[in-house]
């Protein structure tokens, strides 16, 4: 049998139910879209002038990926801030959405400070903490509840955040997207979904074959337009469930400068296994950069590989492409026969990181 058909195996690695909350991505987006559909947001937000999504790790993902699948329709500027400060254009003709899973994350609390003193509208989302407190107070935002993500970990949990911010944005008519858009993208996924899951055999399952492919190297992501927040996520589901080095690049601005470096280090060469992420929604000229680029690494004799999407609709392309990650993250996990759930250098960061400010 091959191990990643080995239900058993998995079920041993993975104690705390990795598997079950990445399975679980569409209900999650299912049920962040339908909870959150019950929000009425103050009306002046409608009136932004620009829009930042601030927030750290997974729960950024939501701003990126909708950053990517709305950038050619937003009329107003929209920006992903991962920063303790703010940009300094930040005033009260901006809409600052503060995301935080834990609603403790001290980067976007500070952040979120630097918000009230501008004077910039926020919107909090959250499932708890400090933010969630904040909320209850009288901030506008949205307590949502994970219902769906059973390890409780922001990186099993972005169909959360992705749903929420979708739906938040969508009341707020600062992006095109209806219930009806949504539903269509999320049920034609779900039929897709299936090419990823556990007990799809290795023969017939793109998620296996793609994490076989990256064991033991590290995964270079290649995405464009609409699928760049998606590749994020996946790339960072590399990360966090693997616990494996990821990378990402996006074409054609990878074709400006990275090309040159595919040869060097030579060491390093056969430990790059490329994966180009293709969607036939992409601007036709992008066909010719993907395909040549190939052709390159091929020459060289450099690991690469191309995911085509299956969807069709442009939502549900990206949420092909954060499942696949998510997929191929577990995969390699066992591959690596490790267990995916806990977070030990993240953890052990945040207790170091706390006794710092204790000294200071």
């Amino acid at each position: 049998m091959n191990i990643l058909d080995d239900i058993e195996k998995f079920k041993k690695l993975d104690p705390s139910g990795t598997l079950d909350s990445i399975q679980a991505f569409p209900k999650q987006l299912e049920h962040a879209w339908k909870q959150s559909q019950k929000i009425i947001p103050p009306a002046e937000f409608k009136k932004a002038k620009n829009v930042i999504v601030t927030g750290m790790g997974g729960s950024a993902l939501g701003g990126r990926i909708t950053k990517s699948l709305f950038e050619n329709e937003i009329k107003i500027p929209f920006f992903i801030n991962t920063e303790y400060q703010l940009p300094g254009f930040v005033n009260s003709e901006t809409l600052v959405i503060v995301a935080s899973y834990s609603g403790n994350t001290e980067e976007t609390l500070s952040s979120f400070n630097h918000a009230k003193k501008a004077k910039a509208m926020i919107f909090g989302i959250t499932t708890n903490g400090k933010l969630g407190e904040e909320i209850k107070a009288g901030l506008p935002g949205f307590i949502f509840q994970p219902k769906y993500n059973f390890l409780g970990y922001p990186k099993t949990g972005i169909g959360y955040s992705l749903g929420t911010l979708l739906s938040v944005l969508s009341k707020m008519e600062l992006i095109n997207l209806t219930s009806k858009q949504f539903f269509q993208g999320l049920n034609e996924f779900k039929k897709i979904q299936k090419n990823f899951l556990a007990e799809t055999p290795f023969r017939q399952n793109s998620a296996k074959k793609k994490a076989l492919y990256l064991q033991g190297k590290i995964g270079v992501f290649v995405a464009s337009e609409h699928l760049k927040g998606a590749a994020w996520a996946a790339r960072n589901q590399i990360n966090e469930n693997a616990h494996s080095h990821a990378l990402l690049f996006d074409l054609p601005e990878m074709n400006h400068h990275l090309v040159e470096a595919f040869t060097n280090p030579i060491k390093a060469k056969p430990l790059l296994a490329y994966l180009f992420l293709s969607s036939p929604d992409y601007f036709s000229r992008l066909n010719a950069h993907y395909q040549v680029s190939q052709q390159i690494l091929k020459k060289i004799k450099s690991p690469n590989q191309q995911y085509q999407t299956k969807c069709q609709d442009k939502l549900a392309q990206a949420f092909e492409i954060i499942q696949l990650g998510g997929f191929i993250s577990f995969y390699l996990s066992v591959l690596n026969n490790q267990d995916p759930g806990p977070e030990p250098w993240i953890i052990y960061l945040k207790k170091h990181l706390a006794a710092y400010e204790k000294k200071d």
